[in-house]
């Protein structure tokens, strides 16, 4: 007997045109009458995800807007987020900037900010050591996947809470990820 997993079917429309007439309406709205387009894929529920260079637009065949990704540069964001972005940065460049409806996003290096348009911090990722995370949170992290190692750690600060997210290997070089919080405790 042959066991066939059954994967959700995306279809990669060949071209603008493809798409309903509302949906094209909306993309040339959104990008211009001529975006140079890398990718039109369809979603299982019938909407499409137009992808660009600089954006990425998820459409409905009746031409609504669900979600666009665009990025954008620094000088283009509300001050608020400039102010609060080289604040956090200290004078470093950011390389990424990435705007989505009412959300920006900075990373430079390991730090990664997540702000509003007000400059307000959402969300604040980093990477760190596995040697700078709380003993708790070591403890309980390779405890949990008895007998691997920590390859990769982070701490987020999200919600004024903060929380890490561990990756684990085993010698076998399989790896696990769980989310802990700062006295040890799994986050699920």
């Amino acid at each position: 007997m042959k066991y066939v997993a059954l994967l959700p079917l995306l279809l990669l429309v060949q071209d603008l045109r493809d798409l309903p007439d509302p949906a094209q309406k909306t993309v040339k709205h959104e990008l211009g009458e001529t975006p140079q387009i890398k990718a039109v894929q369809k979603e299982p529920d019938g909407s499409f995800t137009v992808d660009t260079k600089t954006a990425s637009l998820h459409v409905a065949a009746s031409g609504d807007l669900i979600s666009k990704d665009e990025q954008i540069s620094l000088d283009k964001m509300p001050k608020a987020v400039q102010d609060a972005v080289r604040k956090e940065f200290s004078g470093k460049r950011a390389d990424t900037h990435r705007v989505t409806k009412v959300s920006f996003e900075a990373q430079v290096g390991n730090l990664k900010l997540k702000l509003d348009e007000t400059g307000a911090i959402l969300r604040r990722e980093e990477t760190i050591k596995a040697s700078d995370l709380p003993a708790a949170v070591s403890k309980a992290a390779v405890a949990k996947l008895s007998g691997s190692s920590i390859s990769k750690a982070k701490k987020i600060l999200e919600d004024g809470h903060i929380r890490y997210k561990v990756t684990v290997e085993t010698p076998d070089k399989k790896k696990g990820e769980a989310s802990f919080n700062e006295d040890g405790s799994e986050i699920k």
